[in-house]
């Protein structure tokens, strides 16, 4: 079997999880908003803060923290089985969407350096693979870290990992911070009510396979 993960204190986590054969292309604007609806609802559902997302043809990043460590491998469990099941809905499939293991990276509060490579690395992968002609993509939250803008979902990483804010600076700009890092050691959104999807701000949501999640989340 293989082994159980431990998930650190005081840490983001840079996660990267995979279609199954890689096989298909998120990139689509349906797709978008089943991922972002899905992310919305695992965030409310778990107390969690995303940080960096972007969407690759075949693969997400997230900078994604959570108050409990023992959250994350729940809120992705959750995160995982809902997409699955949603963008199978929409592309007439069945089975295993998603990779059985996603690849999480600790991020430890207060290391100004590491946080702005693995967001700079995030925001960067649309460009580095060829699919947009800046940093500034609409399959990232770059955007929202760029111009301060608030798209529903990201999280100011100034405040949650205690980094210094300079007195009359403008909003962080990772394109031009630090060198890219590997992912191995390591455009705006539109805005969520412009999709016509629910605001899970404003209540309770939906249901997830809760029996499951506290079964298997220890070895997520």
């Amino acid at each position: 079997p293989r082994p159980r993960r431990r998930f650190r204190a005081r840490c983001a986590y840079h996660v990267t999880v995979r279609c199954n054969n890689r096989a298909f292309d998120l990139r689509s604007r349906e797709a978008r908003a089943v991922v972002l609806d899905a992310l919305r609802r695992s965030l409310f559902k778990y107390s969690a803060r995303l940080h960096g997302v972007a969407l690759m043809s075949n693969h997400v990043h997230y900078l994604i923290k959570t108050e409990n460590p023992s959250d994350l491998p729940r809120l992705m469990q959750w995160l995982n089985w809902y997409t699955a099941i949603t963008l199978n809905r929409l592309l007439g499939r069945t089975g295993h969407f998603w990779e059985a293991r996603y690849h999480a990276v600790p991020v430890p509060d207060g290391d100004q350096r590491h946080v702005l490579n693995v967001l700079r690395y995030i925001h960067g992968n649309p460009f580095t693979a060829g699919a947009s002609k800046g940093f500034r993509d609409e399959f990232t939250n770059y955007g929202s870290h760029s111009t301060g803008e608030d798209d529903g979902l990201t999280t100011p990483i100034l405040s949650s990992f205690g980094l210094a804010e300079p007195s009359g600076s403008a909003p962080l700009d990772t394109e031009d911070s630090v060198e890219v890092i590997d992912d191995s050691q390591a455009g705006a959104f539109t805005e969520i009510g412009q999709l016509g999807l629910p605001d899970s701000r404003r209540g309770p949501i939906g249901d997830g396979p809760q029996a499951s999640i506290h079964l298997e989340a220890e070895d997520a």
